[in-house]
């Protein structure tokens, strides 16, 4: 396994050095690689994960490219910004998230240049626990969030994902979908699942997370986009 502290170009050979996609790379400071020798002299490149967290090899559509990081350390609020119609489809991932005190997530969306807080979101929450396996949903109509969550523990990690699609089109309200895991209040392990969407047709640029009492939110939240071809 190497690690480059610069950059330098790996040659793509077909037998000698078989690099991923089949072509030739240029390393950046922090990129890793790892290799098998599958022949005496031969090598294999069977992983190159970059400092940046793109992929080395160009995607086809269906496939997600990563875009951005947002880390957020005792925020009240987390915005992921930089949607556009670049992607058809957004995803949001955080396998960190983690409160201050016990809090529920709800979510904003940016349109216009603001954040939305006017009455104009619907929104439904469904979960399952490890104590009441039968699932349990709150409908939300006419509130100024969605939500996203449960009373979430704090001092626990909660997994999340958020996906949005066509966010730049504007002939239709947006549907955000996503789920959670996380710890329950009482120690069970809750999973959870949430649809909701903001009735104006403008343009979303961004999510907001935040809890309602404003308690303090941490984890590292990446943001990836989906083209369909």
């Amino acid at each position: 396994k190497l690690h480059f502290d610069g950059a330098l170009t790996l040659t793509h050979h077909a037998t000698d050095l078989i690099l991923p996609g089949g072509a030739s790379i240029t390393t950046a400071a922090g990129d890793e690689a790892e290799f098998i020798e599958y022949a005496s002299g031969d090598y294999r490149c069977t992983g190159y994960p970059k400092a940046d967290g793109t992929s080395v090899v160009a995607v086809a559509g269906g496939a997600m490219t990563y875009i951005s990081t947002v880390t957020a350390s005792a925020a009240t609020t987390v915005d992921i910004e930089g949607l556009d119609s670049t992607y058809d489809r957004y995803v949001i991932i955080c396998d960190n998230l983690s409160v201050a005190s016990n809090a529920t997530i709800y979510g904003r969306v940016k349109i216009s240049g603001s954040y939305v807080t006017t009455t104009t979101y619907r929104s439904v929450f469904v979960s399952s626990s490890s104590t009441t396996a039968a699932p349990a949903g709150t409908a939300r109509s006419g509130f100024d969030y969605i939500l996203m969550s449960g009373n979430i523990k704090s001092g626990t990690i909660a997994s999340l994902s958020i996906a949005i699609g066509f966010p730049s089109d504007t002939a239709a309200a947006k549907m955000i979908s996503g789920d959670i895991n996380f710890q329950g209040s009482s120690n069970e392990q809750i999973g959870g699942y949430f649809s909701g969407q903001n009735t104006g047709t403008g343009a979303v640029t961004g999510i907001r997370l935040y809890d309602a009492s404003s308690v303090a939110i941490s984890g590292t939240f990446k943001l990836y986009g989906i083209k369909n071809s």
